[in-house]
């Protein structure tokens, strides 16, 4: 299981190696879509399915959880993509996958007929829809990659319900859209990039982007209470001491460790809310 330290750097690109051929660049509106299956929850009678799109340019990036991975669900999920992109979509990447083509049937490879519930989507809002040639999924490369950050991002705790975790992967995206920077972008978040775009190309854009504010730091006393503030996470520190030179690891940490995610109340109510350790 990654720890959160773990993440920061990935999503800083630290430990990202190109060993893969970089993307053509284009301007916004080049979309990668896919669809992530999601693990069941104690509530749920059957597991969902993550719809992930992700724009070339600017990384920004919506997503919906959905009951099922039919071509109504990915032609519905294509049309809320539209309306929640703060540009014109122009052309869209998808794989080979029945929610998306009839390109493949049990007779074999066909040339897609253009009626499928996803290409009339596309059609209707003069959207191109491309297909990744089979057997390269590489070629769709971005949204994996970003699903697996969806991964490490379930894999940091528990979930009690479906709606617990829906929650999380919509907060973990705010994030990621407005706080994270990437290093494809020279360390810039999706939004900033995405505003420099529409200063220099307005002619792209069909909505105002507007970037929200970070999340506060809090001063408290570093003798008793730490916190660092990362991506949807507090991490809070209870009468952990400094440890003395030569001890190292035999030396027990004291206190407790406590994740607290960012909709904590600020301190003093945090602190008080807290259980004793």
């Amino acid at each position: 299981m990654p720890t959160l330290a773990e993440l920061a750097r990935q999503d800083a690109g630290d430990n990202e190696k190109p060993s893969y051929k970089p993307f053509k660049d284009y301007e916004p509106g080049f979309m990668h879509i896919d669809i992530k299956h999601l693990p069941q929850m104690p509530d749920e009678e059957q597991k969902r399915y993550l719809y992930v799109a992700i724009d070339r340019a600017t990384r920004w990036v919506y997503l919906e959880v959905r009951s099922s991975q039919s071509s109504k669900d990915a032609q519905a999920f294509m049309k809320r993509v539209e309306e929640k992109a703060p540009f014109k979509i122009q052309t869209v990447l998808t794989d080979n996958g029945k929610s998306f083509t009839g390109r493949f049937t049990r007779a074999g490879e066909r040339k897609p007929s253009g009626y499928h519930p996803f290409d009339q989507a596309c059609q209707t809002h003069g959207i191109e829809h491309r297909l990744i040639k089979p057997g390269r999924p590489q070629t769709n490369g971005m949204v994996e990659r970003f699903n697996g950050r969806i991964s490490d991002v379930l894999a940091t705790r528990r979930y009690t319900s479906g709606e617990d975790l829906e929650q999380t992967l919509k907060r973990y995206t705010w994030l990621y859209n407005h706080h994270i920077p990437q290093k494809a972008l020279h360390h810039q978040t999706p939004i900033a990039v995405m505003k420099e775009w529409q200063i220099k190309c307005p002619e792209l854009f069909t909505k105002k982007v507007v970037n929200h504010t970070g999340p506060e730091t809090y001063a408290l006393n570093p003798e008793s209470l730490r916190i660092k503030v990362y991506k949807c996470f507090i991490i809070i520190n209870l009468n952990t001491p400094k440890r003395e030179k030569g001890k190292g690891k035999r030396e027990k940490e004291k206190g407790k460790r406590y994740i607290k995610e960012r909709n904590a109340p600020t301190y003093p109510p945090l602190r008080s809310a807290l259980r004793a350790a």
